[in-house]
Formats: structure tokens, sequence, C-alpha cells
């Protein structure tokens, strides 16, 4: 009886198991990203990001890019293959005088866009780190 059961139970798991991975089990398809302490590398480029800044790539699939954002959530970078993005202010802030800056720079054969957003006490500040994040910028190896 118990042999039964068991004949019956292995059956049963043994149905619930694909005949081929499912889509969503096969690797995801996007560029390689390297994070270190202070450097991000994508297929396009590395760039060296502030101490202390949280990193976030971008989504599998969308070009190359890159949002850094500083501790407190208010100020934040892009650095993007592609056009400048849609939304350059963080939706935790709620400073009430945000300003924004963008810049473009040429690296190999791609436009490479930086852009930021902090608020404006703290600005000078802010521009320091995005230019020595644009500085920075290199064609990836």
């Amino acid at each position: 009886m118990k042999t039964a059961r068991f004949l019956w139970l292995i059956l049963l798991l043994a149905a619930c198991i694909p005949a081929a991975t499912p889509a969503n089990i096969a690797a995801t398809p996007g560029e390689a990203a390297v994070i270190t302490q202070d450097t991000y590398q994508n297929d396009v480029f590395r760039v060296v990001y502030p101490t202390g800044w949280r990193v976030i790539t971008s989504p599998a699939g969308a070009p190359p890019s890159v949002t850094f954002v500083a501790p407190g959530n208010c100020a934040l970078i892009i650095v993007a293959s592609d056009s400048t993005p849609q939304s350059l202010t963080s939706p935790s802030c709620a400073q009430p005088d945000i300003k924004t800056s963008t810049k473009t720079v040429t690296l190999s054969s791609h436009q490479i866009t930086i852009a930021g957003s902090a608020p404006s006490a703290g600005w000078d500040d802010f521009v320091n780190a995005l230019d020595r994040i644009a500085a920075s910028l290199k064609a990836a190896s």
C-alpha cells in the first residue's frame, strides 16, 4: 500500500516538471556591468563615481546607462549612452528647489549624456561631483 502511494506521489511530482526551460528562468538579455567600490563599467563606458553613492544599473534590453544616487536620495547623476533621460529628479526628494545640469561627451563612436539634479542647497558640491564623473569617463576596455 505504501509503495503504491509513493509511486503515485512520484508520478504527480514528475508531471510538474516542465519539458523545456521556461523563458523567465533563462538568462536575462542585457548588457554586462562590473561595479566596484568606486567604478562602474558596462560594454560602452567606464566611470568613477563618488564614494558612498548608490549605483542603479539600466534595465535589461535598454541601452547601457547607470544612475548614481547620493546618500539622502535627493541628488542623482545619470550617465547614459542614449539620449537625455526623461526624469532627472528623484521621486523620493522633498526639497522644493531642485536644479538640473546636462552634459554631452563624445566617447569613441558614442554620444554619452551625463545629466543630474540636486537641491540648490549644496549645488556647488554637486557640480564638483558631476564634473569629476565627466572627467573620469572612458571607453570600456
